[in-house]
């Protein structure tokens, strides 16, 4: 599809990328080389063998107000979203599972706003909502919590060929072996992290007082 192709108000589910070669990504959405926008869409319950629940992306595509939830990625990274160079905002992502990077990995130079990450699951590596894998992602004005990592980062985890930059974020009450961020992380500035970060500026470490949305 062409850069001016939008995807808007659609629910993707039961996709299942368990075929060989390309179709083992990206069970509900497979995005190569093109850059759609995809807005007020909800991708649920989709399984890929690999990586890339619900979406696999070697593009530059823009999500806007979308819902990730029960995805899972089987042997590869990603519960949800294995992505290059997306722009994701005011998004939602719970419930996705990976083996690394239980909502999202990362490869290159993508950018996460204004998006919550709530009980997604690394089951086997890092990362309980994101892994990093290379590149310098951009991630502002988001929220982690409740999220789990079989080894390192409850939340986070940044691999050594990543350049990550975190500001504006709370993570708070997310599990893992080693640290809620874990790994090579460039830039934690004005976060509230459980615990503190002695590496970053202006990080808080009082109570967020989550309430119910009612």
């Amino acid at each position: 599809v062409p850069s001016s192709a939008i995807l808007d108000g659609f629910v993707l589910t039961g996709g299942r990328a368990d075929g060989s070669g390309a179709h083992i990504h990206g069970a509900g959405i497979y995005l190569w080389n093109c850059s759609p926008t995809i807005r007020n869409c909800t991708l649920e319950y989709n399984y890929s063998v690999s990586s890339g629940g619900a979406l696999y992306s070697i593009s530059k595509p823009r999500f806007n107000n979308c819902t990730f939830r029960y995805n899972r990625s089987n042997t590869g990274t990603g519960g949800a979203i294995h992505t290059f160079r997306d722009r994701v905002q005011n998004s939602n992502f719970y419930n996705n599972k990976g083996p690394s990077g239980g909502a999202i990995s990362i490869s290159n130079n993508a950018t996460l706003l204004n998006s919550t990450f709530w009980n997604n699951h690394a089951f086997s590596g890092q990362g309980g909502s994101i892994s990093v894998i290379s590149g310098t992602p951009i991630i502002a004005n988001c929220t982690f919590s409740a999220n789990e990592s079989a080894q390192c980062g409850g939340a986070i985890y940044g691999s050594l060929n990543s350049f990550s930059r975190l500001y504006n974020c709370i993570i708070w009450n997310n599990k893992s072996l080693f640290d809620e961020i874990c790994g090579t992380i460039d830039s934690v500035k004005n976060c509230i992290v459980e615990g503190g970060y002695e590496d970053g500026i202006y990080i808080f470490e009082f109570y967020p007082e989550f309430v119910d949305s009612g």
